[in-house]
């Protein structure tokens, strides 16, 4: 958004034109925008402008030009003003003649007005309710972390852009993220829900976990569909039982450093370590199905194919242990199959067809004209956010991520998302620069400055496990946050019980190599508490 008023103000032009311009702009950057503004009407540049910003537009604006029944008529003055003349006048939906609606003095403003969000809340957009996890007993345990993860981007000579945050979600986490423009807010949310991938620390996420991100250059998701209704945009994204756009999006997993080999015993029921230049030497060809084993969590149906050349004969297939998978390096083809097995769990009872997409679509707002009857680009910004939104949560996600989803809505869509996401059952992470919609709906802050992330207020899953709230947050004497303390124990105490798991194992006579899940998984603890420690010190 900087850039494209950078290359509005270089045209020193006679006349500008100003699209929501508020978007995406932090509330320094909007006072500049005001301040320029008033400056170019000194130098008789006229000022056009579409926005949804009560508060920008009463600060800047000096005629108002009312679009209604296919007519346009110009009122002289203020915002304020023309709402006291025009009382009855439809604005995105819904009638701002309501006292409470009416903007208060410049001065007063703020973005987002928090009465006028709840005065026009009766209605909310309609979100599916995530389907209950494997082996998650309570709604404050822990789906997605990040534990001391750092991300600098390539050719990058700046600092990192996120530097050794460690937060975590669950179910009813109400996270907002705040800072300023370019303090790296939407690469933490990438990093959390698996577009980026960090360049230290370690990412967990629940392995049925189903997660829904919407990006604030948010219309990048319907680019190459404009010719799609929003009914055919969602069949087709979801066809397969697959998000193909999150397929496409999601970062390369991260493999492992030295990749080991197997070939298929005498009958093909399992795996023996062998050399990498042996000829029979097989890999992964594609993982069929996923089962649970008991404690010792998944393994997959896998069919075969040789490293050198073509499919193992008769197309034999195995189940393997994720341990073994990943010590192959193919962590990558574990997780779409993760992913695939949620999105069945999901759309069990909800088919894929044209009555079902309209309905959900209806959930948001968009009526079955305007859902399949209407192309994309007719649609206008706010209802292909709509569309939007409607696509992401289709897959009923467990957590909704959203970057930037105040810009396109007015302020009806606005309250309607407010409500829908209060009544969500699952975690909900928020960036954004309005701080009425934060305040209704989040109850935890990550703040992010120059890449460090600093989290405030009462983590969900603190208080599910008896902490108290004005506890979990504050700050110990020795600089470390309670909630960090209760983390740490965690993982002092997953670490004991995967060690009970190994020697359970061993008594069971099974083979325990260095490659298992657990001790992986315990190295990279070690690794990050040693680097967390010389990072303090």
């Amino acid at each position: 958004m900087k850039l494209g008023l950078a290359r509005a103000v270089a045209q020193t032009a006679d006349v500008l034109l100003l699209d929501e311009p508020t978007g995406h702009l932090d509330a320094s950057h909007v006072s500049w925008l005001v301040g320029y503004i008033g400056d170019q009407s000194l130098r008789n540049v006229t000022t056009v402008v579409v926005s949804h910003d009560a508060s920008f537009l009463d600060r800047v604006c000096t005629h108002i030009i009312h679009a209604q029944s296919h007519k346009l008529r110009t009122y002289k003055g203020t915002f304020s003003r023309f709402l006291e003349r025009v009382p009855d006048a439809d604005l995105g939906g819904a009638s701002l003649a309501h006292p409470s609606l009416v903007p208060k003095p410049a001065a007063a403003l703020v973005p987002g007005d928090e009465e006028a969000m709840a005065a026009s809340s009766s209605s909310a957009f309609t979100l599916p309710e995530p389907v209950a996890l494997e082996n998650v007993k309570s709604r404050g345990q822990r789906l997605v972390s990040l534990q001391g993860v750092s991300f600098g981007y390539p050719g990058s000579t700046a600092q990192l852009a996120v530097s050794s945050a460690t937060v975590e979600c669950s179910l009813q986490s109400r996270v907002a993220i705040v800072g300023p423009n370019g303090a790296g807010k939407s690469t933490l949310a990438a990093l959390l829900v698996g577009e980026l991938a960090p360049n230290s620390g370690v990412a967990w996420r629940h392995p049925s976990l189903r997660v829904a991100f919407v990006a604030q250059h948010t219309f990048h998701h319907l680019e190459q569909h404009e010719d799609l209704t929003a009914t055919q945009y969602i069949l087709w994204r979801f066809q397969g039982n697959e998000d193909r756009e999150a397929l496409e999006l999601r970062a390369d997993e991260q493999e492992c450093g030295e990749a080991k080999w197997y070939v298929l015993n005498e009958d093909a029921t399992a795996l023996m370590h062998c050399l990498k230049d042996d000829p029979k030497a097989v890999l992964p060809d594609v993982i069929i199905d996923r089962r649970q084993r008991g404690r010792l969590g998944y393994e997959y149906e896998v069919r075969w194919r040789f490293r050198s050349v073509g499919l193992v004969p008769g197309g034999v297939t195995t189940w393997v242990p994720l341990d073994q998978l990943a010590a192959m390096g193919c962590t990558g083809m574990v997780r779409r199959e993760d992913e695939r097995q949620a999105a069945q769990r999901a759309l069990a009872g909800r088919p894929l067809t044209t009555p079902g997409v309209e309905a959900h679509l209806a959930g948001f707002g968009l009526d079955a004209e305007e859902a399949s009857h209407r192309r994309l680009p007719a649609l206008s910004n706010g209802q292909r956010a709509r569309v939007i939104l409607a696509a992401a949560t289709w897959l009923a996600p467990h957590l909704l991520v959203l970057d930037e989803p105040s810009n396109y809505l007015d302020r009806p869509a606005l309250a309607a998302l407010s409500a829908g996401l209060q009544g969500f059952g699952g975690g909900v992470v928020v960036i954004s620069h309005n701080a009425a919609l934060l305040a209704e709906v989040c109850t935890e802050r990550w703040e992010v400055k120059q890449g460090n992330v600093c989290r405030e207020g009462a983590p969900a899953d603190a208080v599910a496990d008896g902490e108290r709230p004005s506890d979990a947050g504050a700050a110990d004497v020795g600089g470390v946050s309670r909630a960090a303390a209760v983390m740490a124990a965690r993982e002092a105490k997953a670490k004991q019980k995967a060690k009970r798991f190994k020697e359970l194992r061993r008594k069971k006579g099974e083979q325990v190599s260095d490659s298992d899940e657990e001790a992986w998984y315990e190295d990279l603890l070690k690794k990050t508490s040693a680097k967390a420690a010389s990072s303090s010190s």
